[in-house]
């Protein structure tokens, strides 16, 4: 056993003995973390087989059903992830915090964007512009984060623009724009967002932190 899945298994093990967890939340738990252990080393195949066994002890949860429409939109497999984001969506799991259902929502936003569903994108986009205090700079680069965390630079760079329109004094927003315009393999243009981001910038670590990312771009 790998010393990583073994402190897995420890931690589900603590859970039960001393948070109070029954048998089958600590095998849900440990088959989450096994999953996560197998997304982040690169084996996606594993990680969806760990979720299917957490999700036969418990078919309505709420955070496996989030974390696979997860993996699965960052694989561009739009409708297997749609299915995840419905079950949990209608998941009637106790304690979902707010943020997490912010979570789910963005993904599904991603989704049904992707899938050229109209309707029910702007359904999501407007009760997370609800969620989200009226705030459409924020959504948007939001919505932006997670197109760069799927892969999908074009509409994080696209997203990332439509923030800076309603914000463009964020100097985040321009380094947020600059990192996508990398991903897609535009240094220029991504020197160009920096540049904006340090005429905007707060301090003068803020500007530090700016220059040394414009060496790097520039060769330096």
């Amino acid at each position: 056993m790998r010393f990583g899945t073994f402190l897995k298994l420890f931690d589900t093990f603590y859970d039960m003995m001393f948070v109070g967890k029954s048998l089958r939340d600590m095998k849900v738990v440990y088959y989450s973390k096994e999953a996560s252990y197998f997304r982040d080393r690169g084996a996606p195949e594993r990680a969806v087989e760990s979720y299917h066994k957490a999700l036969r002890l418990d078919p309505d949860n709420f955070y496996v059903h989030t974390r696979l429409a997860h993996l699965f939109a960052g694989r561009s497999e739009f409708q297997h992830a749609l299915e995840n984001a419905d079950h949990a969506f209608q998941s009637k799991t106790l304690e979902v915090v707010r943020s997490w259902r912010i979570y789910l929502n963005f993904v599904r936003l991603v989704i049904f964007q992707m899938l050229e569903k109209c309707d029910e994108a702007r359904t999501v986009f407007d009760r997370l512009l609800l969620s989200l205090g009226g705030d459409i700079a924020l959504v948007y680069n939001r919505l932006a984060g997670f197109y760069f965390d799927f892969g999908i630079y074009h509409k994080a760079v696209y997203y990332y623009k439509e923030a800076i329109a309603f914000r463009p004094e964020e100097p985040e927003f321009h380094d947020n724009l600059a990192s996508a315009y990398l991903a897609d393999g535009k240094p220029e243009e991504a020197r160009e967002s920096l540049l904006a981001a340090r005429q905007f910038a707060r301090s003068i670590w803020q500007r530090r932190k700016i220059d040394r990312r414009i060496r790097k771009i520039n060769g330096g």
